[in-house]
């Protein structure tokens, strides 16, 4: 099954459509189910997850350690699901699968794509927190 390939957007375009990094709607949602102290605490939880797992991504790719980039996209994965950014859970997903069958392990840019929606998301999450 032929997998999709992480999208090749500039800086500029995370920008032009918030919805591809973060939908505020799915925080507002937490917000409104789980009170507000409660859905901000989740929404914290993700990102900092977002971090903590761009970091480890960096290291596993430094270190070439497969188990590691597979571990660091699964997570962001999930926490780019729970911040509702459909387009960084998709790219996460994609390399998750390739580190899965081993393929592109030494390639530099399908990770650095994916980390500049990870800074897009943080930043877009950064900026509804501050509303």
């Amino acid at each position: 099954m032929p997998l999709v390939s992480l999208p090749q957007l500039s800086e500029q375009s995370f920008y032009s459509d918030p919805k591809l990094t973060f939908d505020p709607q799915v925080c507002d949602n937490y917000r409104k189910r789980f009170g507000e102290k409660r859905g901000l605490a989740l929404i914290e939880a993700a990102q900092s997850s977002l971090r903590k797992q761009a970091t480890e991504l960096q290291e596993g790719f430094a270190s070439q350690d497969q188990e590691q980039m597979t571990r660091a996209v699964h997570c962001l994965k999930s926490s780019a699901a729970n911040l509702g950014s459909s387009q960084l859970r998709l790219s996460a997903e994609s390399l998750e699968h390739r580190y899965m069958q081993g393929t592109d392990l030494t390639d530099l840019e399908p990770v650095e794509a994916l980390l500049a929606l990870v800074k897009a998301t943080l930043l877009k999450v950064q900026s509804y927190l501050n509303a």
